[in-house]
C-alpha cells in the first residue's frame, strides 16, 4: 500500500495526513484558501471544535488565527454497549445504561478541555457536532423515537450544553439519520450558498449524503455496513477500508473476482493474500452490501432532485475513509459513479470543519437556518425503487 501518515489502527476520526498536525488538513482542503483567510480576520479569540462520532471523540483547540494549538482524540467509550447507533439506541432503553452513556462521553469531553486547560489554553468558546444519536445520548433525550419508525427526531435544534466549567455549543441536526455533523459538513462546503450543485459523501458504518445549492438540497443516509468503518482484523496485520477498495479493484482487474463478486474457485474457501493481508470471500461481499447502499442512495438523491450526474458540479468525499480512498479504485468498483470521476475531492472530517466555520463566519447561523429550510430528507427503505436499485449496484 502506499505510505501515508496513517495510525497503526485507524479509529474513524478522518483527521489523518501527510502533516496531521497541521489544522489545513481538515479545513483548508474543504474551505477555500481566500475564504479561510476571510473568516480568520475576525479575531474572535481561541476555541475548541469537537466532533461526536459513533467510533471516535474528536477535539481541537484553535487559536484566533485558525491555527492548531492541541488535539484530543479518544475512541467512543460507548462503544462497549453495541458497535453502531441502533444498538446503541436499544440500549438506551434502559435508564441507568443511557444515563452511563450520557456520562461516559461527557467524561471524555471533559478530559480532552481539561487537558487544553493544561496547556493554557482556553475553552471558553466550544462548537460541537455528532450524529443524531450521539447527540441525543451527550444531552440526555430519550433515543426510543431514532430507533423505530417513522424514525422521527424530536430535538434538532441547536442548543447549549453544561461540562463542568464550560458550556458547548451544539450545532443543529436534520433529521433522526442526517444529525449535525452534515449540516456541518454542508456549512463548511458552502453548499447551500453555491449556484454549482454539489455532492457530500460522509463514508462511514451509515453513509450519509446531501445533494444541493442554494435553491435546494436533499439528503438520505443508508446503512453501510462494516466495511468503511475504520479496518478488519487480519492477526497482526490491518486491512483498512480505502485500501480493500483499491485490492478489489485489482482482484477485478487480474480476474481473481468476478463481477458477481465471487472469488476464483482456487481462493474462495481460504481468500487470496496481496501485500500480506489476506482478501476473504466475506470481506469482498460486506464491501459489495455497502458500495451498493452508497451507490444507490446517489442514483436516488439524482433522480429525486431532478437532474443527470453530469450537472454535479462538485462531490466532496468526508471521513476517516474517504481521507485516503483512490478514486478510481471506487470508480472501477462502482462505490462511485464514472460520471463523477475527476469531481471527487477527499476533505477529511467535515463535522470539526464545520464547527470550524461556525466560529469564523459571522453569517453562520443564518446559513445553518437556511440548511434546514432548504433540505429535504428522504427515508431510502420508503422509496418504491430502492430495493431494484440497490440490487443493480451489488455487481462490480
Amino acid at each position: 500500500m502506499e505510505a501515508k501518515s496513517k495510525c497503526v489502527v485507524c479509529i474513524g476520526c478522518g483527521r489523518c495526513g501527510e502533516n496531521p498536525k497541521d489544522l489545513q488538513v481538515i479545513t483548508d482542503s474543504f474551505l477555500k484558501s481566500e475564504l479561510l483567510s476571510a473568516y480568520c480576520d475576525a479575531d474572535k479569540g481561541s476555541f475548541v471544535i469537537a466532533d461526536i462520532g459513533t467510533t471516535t471523540i474528536a477535539m481541537e483547540a484553535v487559536d484566533a488565527q485558525g491555527k492548531k494549538m492541541a488535539e484530543y482524540v479518544q475512541p467512543n467509550p460507548q462503544r462497549v454497549f453495541g458497535r453502531d447507533v441502533i444498538s446503541r439506541i436499544q440500549a438506551a432503553e434502559r435508564p441507568l445504561v443511557a444515563k452511563q452513556m450520557q456520562s461516559l462521553v461527557k467524561q471524555v469531553l471533559l478530559q480532552g478541555l481539561e487537558e487544553f486547560q493544561k496547556k493554557g489554553i482556553d475553552g471558553k468558546n466550544i462548537y460541537m457536532a455528532g450524529n443524531t444519536t450521539m447527540i441525543y445520548l451527550l444531552l440526555g433525550y430519550e433515543t426510543e423515537e431514532l430507533g423505530y419508525a417513522p424514525f422521527h427526531a424530536s430535538y434538532l435544534e441547536g442548543c447549549k450544553i453544561e461540562l463542568g466549567e464550560w458550556e458547548a455549543f451544539v450545532i443543529p441536526g436534520l433529521s433522526a439519520f442526517v444529525g449535525s455533523d452534515i449540516v456541518a459538513g454542508v456549512l463548511a462546503g458552502d453548499m447551500s450558498v453555491k449556484k454549482s450543485i454539489s455532492l457530500l459523501i460522509d463514508l462511514g458504518t451509515n453513509g450519509e449524503m446531501v445533494l444541493g445549492n442554494c435553491e435546494k438540497m436533499i439528503a438520505c443516509s443508508t446503512a453501510a455496513g462494516p466495511a468503511f468503518e475504520g479496518m478488519l482484523e487480519e492477526g497482526r496485520q490491518a486491512l483498512w477500508g480505502a485500501d480493500l477498495v483499491k485490492m478489489v479493484a485489482l482482484l477485478l482487474e487480474r480476474g481473481i473476482l468476478d463481477e458477481t463478486g465471487l472469488l476464483a474457485e482456487a481462493y474462495f474457501t481460504e481468500g487470496v493474500t496481496i501485500g500480506g493481508v489476506r482478501i476473504t470471500q466475506e470481506h469482498v461481499r460486506n464491501l459489495q452490501t455497502a458500495k451498493a447502499a452508497i451507490a444507490a442512495g446517489i442514483e436516488i438523491l439524482v433522480k429525486e432532485f431532478g437532474i443527470d450526474l453530469e450537472d454535479i458540479g462538485q462531490v466532496y468525499l468526508a471521513g476517516g475513509f474517504g481521507y485516503f480512498l483512490e478514486e478510481k479504485s471506487a470508480v472501477r468498483i462502482g462505490l462511485l459513479p464514472h460520471k463523477l470521476q475527476g469531481k471527487v475531492q477527499a476533505v477529511g472530517n467535515s463535522a470539526l470543519a464545520g464547527c470550524y466555520t461556525y466560529h469564523f463566519d459571522g453569517k453562520a447561523e443564518e446559513k445553518v437556518t437556511r440548511i434546514k429550510e432548504l433540505t429535504r430528507v428522504i427515508n431510502l427503505a420508503e422509496m418504491k425503487d430502492f430495493a431494484e436499485i440497490f440490487i443493480n449496484h451489488m455487481n462490480f
